[in-house]
């Protein structure tokens, strides 16, 4: 047996599991669209509460992040108590912008 080579930084993944509540369904039962994007912003919140506290500090300073493009591709339909996985990956680094995959 072989030790496993660490994973370069770009394509590690941050998770956060989630369990779907009767709040994010809507009268249908499925989930309603919005929170699959509401997910998304709460894995990216996690990572930084975890890994860069220093940056939660410079957002009552100056800093500001911006959300300036999104999407979302949908698979399946999901409804309460539905277990997920939202996995975030950085897909670039260019000077003050980053491009994260989910």
């Amino acid at each position: 047996m072989t030790p496993l080579a660490k994973e370069p930084a770009r394509t590690r993944a941050y998770e956060y599991r989630h369990v779907v509540g009767f709040e994010e369904t809507n009268l249908v039962g499925n989930v309603y669209y919005v929170n699959h994007l509401r997910w998304q912003g709460r894995c990216r919140e996690l990572f930084l509460r975890e890994h860069a506290p220093g940056v939660l500090r410079q957002l009552s300073d100056d800093l500001t992040l911006a959300t300036l493009r999104c999407t979302c591709e949908y698979l399946a339909e999901l409804l309460a108590f539905d277990e997920i996985v939202v996995r975030m990956r950085l897909a670039a680094l260019v000077q003050n912008r980053i491009t994260l995959d989910f």
